[in-house]
């Protein structure tokens, strides 16, 4: 029998893809569910009880949604004295849980050959909570497996992957407690018109993942009735924002993972009811960073009136851009603003009036500033650019109702107590992977007087903030003490060691931990492949 060389090759090649394709499905929620759970409840037990939603680290937000949105301190979804559920149940209901989340069509497992992970960083759907629970296991530098639950990272993003998303997997809530993702979720019968399915008695355009570009995106939208209230346009190629001027009902759009460039004053003029705008994960300011493909830092601006017809703004994520900078009356018609998310970006400091009047403000996220240059010889600013000097002294002054407050991956190394003077609501500090770039013998340090300020405190995190250059066997900081906190009666989660110290070998090596041996230190570890059965 003779054998066609080309046919051949032809199946060759196919068996190789066959071979390569991911492990996950890219859209069996089931299955995907499975591989979560199957995981979660090792490299996160004891951080949820799935079969009644209880967290062991409750903030105030959590069970909101259980109350009508109503800011009930101590709810029931988080009370002590209910029956939790048996260890044989967690399973199935944390199952049932996952299945009950909007998942965007995209590998729930992270890929590093794309950036689109990033703009699953936050938000109210599963893709945002399996990317923690990545993280949790030590993803992207490495993997901790089955010890990552005795790891700080785990403690810390362990929090984000439970049914209230631990202020991180979750959005802006209206007055039945419910989410725009969830609304769009229980909406189990849903019809399409050209490239958008309608949820919600028509409330709601589902267009995400329909490869929509700027030359056809009108067409799209034509198919929308004027009072739509939100519409999903994450996962396209837009670059630009599409003209929804007239959509004067619109309460919330999203847009992250997408292509745009820049942003224009009048992009929202008109949608004056809008509450959420999420931009995350897109290229805005891009084309301001050098050519050279050395430099990496943009020169961007924000549209100083981009937001200043929109009183009733509750949420602005511009998470994972090009913006360096940010006019200082930028929010100030935005009174009713709860959440502030500008991570990943190249800001080196904030305007002292920045945040004057928002007194509603809940959240204000500034992690991983610093872009790193993908060429040999390249700067590496990530983590580096934006240190204690870029938060002017008064700038939260005005922020009474501050309750988390994330900075992580920067280059601070003093916290100062005065940033906090009027914050008593803060309940979360987020500080991991910190300390001084310019000079690894400066760890992070607690400036004296900052827990004083922070009556409310429930969780503290600066883990491996001796990350910039440790020296071989140094561990940081000096550990924290139940003394330093003797006023904080609520805390629960303190994280000030390292991460690193579970990690192989071969990283500790390389981050100058390679000598430090504490009980023998565990063997190389290998990532175990996930399963779908």
């Amino acid at each position: 029998m003779k054998i066609n060389v080309l046919h051949l090759g032809f199946l060759l090649a196919l068996s190789a893809m066959a071979q390569q394709a991911p492990a996950v499905p890219r859209d069996n929620q089931f299955d995907v569910c499975t591989d979560f759970c199957k995981s979660a409840l090792t490299v996160c037990e004891g951080t949820v009880d799935w079969v009644t939603g209880t967290v062991a680290v409750p903030f105030t937000r959590h069970g909101q949604e259980r109350t009508g949105g109503k800011r009930v301190l101590g709810s029931t979804y988080n009370s002590k004295a209910r029956k939790l559920g048996m260890p044989s149940e967690q399973f199935d209901a944390c199952h049932d849980t996952c299945m009950g989340w909007m998942y965007f069509r995209h590998e729930a497992q992270i890929s590093f050959d794309e950036r689109y992970f990033n703009g699953h960083n936050v938000g109210d759907n599963l893709n945002c909570r399996y990317n923690h629970l990545n993280f949790a296991q030590g993803i992207p530098r490495f993997y901790f497996d089955l010890q990552a639950s005795e790891s700080e990272a785990a403690a810390q993003h362990c929090q984000h992957i439970t049914p209230d998303g631990g202020w991180v997997c979750t959005d802006i809530r209206d007055e039945s407690g419910m989410t725009p993702s969830q609304h769009l979720k229980n909406s189990v019968l849903r019809h399409r018109l050209g490239d958008c399915f309608f949820a919600a008695d028509n409330t709601i355009a589902d267009c995400h993942a329909k490869a929509l570009r700027d030359d056809i995106i009108d067409a799209a939208l034509a198919w929308l009735p004027d009072d739509i209230e939100y519409i999903f346009l994450n996962n396209n190629a837009l670059q630009s924002v599409p003209n929804i001027s007239r959509f004067t009902n619109l309460k919330g759009i999203y847009l992250e993972n997408n292509s745009i460039k820049s942003l224009h004053a009048a992009s929202f003029e008109k949608n004056t009811q809008i509450e959420i705008i999420n931009l995350g994960n897109n290229l805005i300011g891009i084309d301001t960073v050098p050519k050279d493909g050395v430099s990496v830092r943009p020169d961007y601006e924000l549209p100083r009136r981009l937001l200043q017809k929109l009183p009733n703004l509750r949420l602005f994520s511009l998470n994972y851009n090009y913006v360096s900078k940010i006019p200082t009356d930028f929010f100030v018609n935005n009174k009713n603003i709860e959440v502030i998310s500008l991570l990943g970006n190249s800001f080196t400091e904030f305007p002292e009036a920045l945040l004057r009047g928002l007194t509603k403000l809940e959240l204000f996220a500034f992690g991983q500033q610093g872009k790193n240059s993908k060429l040999a010889g390249g700067i590496q600013e990530q983590g580096k650019i934006f240190t204690e000097a870029g938060l002017p002294d008064t700038i939260f002054d005005d922020c009474v109702s501050l309750q988390y407050w994330s900075g992580f991956v920067n280059g601070i190394s003093l916290v100062k107590a005065r940033w906090f003077q009027n914050t008593p609501n803060i309940e979360a500090i987020v500080l991991f992977l910190n300390g001084s770039a310019a000079d690894p013998s400066k760890p992070l340090v607690v400036e004296p007087g900052v827990f004083a300020n922070l009556p409310n405190l429930i969780d503290f995190s600066m883990y491996s903030s001796d990350y910039h250059g440790t020296p071989a066997g140094a561990l940081g900081p000096p550990p924290l003490s139940p003394s330093n906190l003797l006023n904080n009666k609520k805390i629960l989660g303190v994280l000030d060691g390292s991460q690193f110290l579970l990690a192989p070998k071969s990283f500790r090596q390389l981050v100058g931990l390679g000598d430090f041996e504490p009980l023998g230190m565990y063997p190389e570890i290998l990532p175990l492949p996930f399963s779908t059965t």
